[in-house]
């Protein structure tokens, strides 16, 4: 049974279907959360934040297309607003470099370096792209160079480079190292 039909029949009042689509629900909204965001914590509270909206609001609503279009786009509005809530895109590339220490810190610690090189590596296999930004801004290019050398737009790299840092702390995370 679909979502769009689990939603009418749990404005019908079957509570065994207002159950399963709340419990489809979470899955699909989770997996989207994570796929955009990639840090679990941070998805997992932005698909709750969906879920508790769409919960409030779902008996009221007169949807007559489609449920599940409604439901991803409450989701897409909570994940801006998790988005404007970590700051401007231009801290991403004129605050300090986030890697300035790694160097020294990597000299100090050989499992860091090795653990920067296998996750870049992972990075590598997922987007090469993302991997590629992360280090030419690690080795100090501008952001109009970066655009430039990858062929995107300003916006398209900050994208990039945002999802490539994620990814990397992500991977650090699994590593153990940070």
């Amino acid at each position: 049974m679909t979502i769009n039909e689990l939603y009418n029949k749990a404005r019908e009042g079957d509570a065994a279907a207002e159950k399963e689509l709340f419990e489809k629900l979470t899955v699909r909204l989770r997996l989207i959360a994570t796929q955009r965001i990639w840090s679990r914590i941070d998805s997992e509270d932005v698909s709750q934040d969906a879920l508790m909206t769409i919960t409030k609001e779902y008996r009221d609503l007169q949807v007559t297309v489609s449920f599940t279009a409604w439901a991803c786009k409450v989701l897409d509005n909570k994940i801006l607003n998790y988005i404007r809530a970590k700051g401007t895109q231009t801290k991403y590339f004129e605050s300090s470099a986030p890697f300035a220490d790694s160097s020294v810190a990597a000299e100090e610690n050989p499992l860091l370096k090795d653990a920067l090189l296998k996750c870049l590596k992972e990075i590598s296999k997922h987007n090469p792209r993302y991997s590629r930004a992360v280090n030419l801004q690690y080795q100090g290019y501008s952001s109009e160079e970066i655009c430039s050398r990858l062929g995107v737009t300003k916006n398209n790299a900050y994208v990039m480079l945002s999802r490539a840092r994620s990814m990397l702390k992500e991977c650090l995370k699994r590593a153990g190292v940070v």
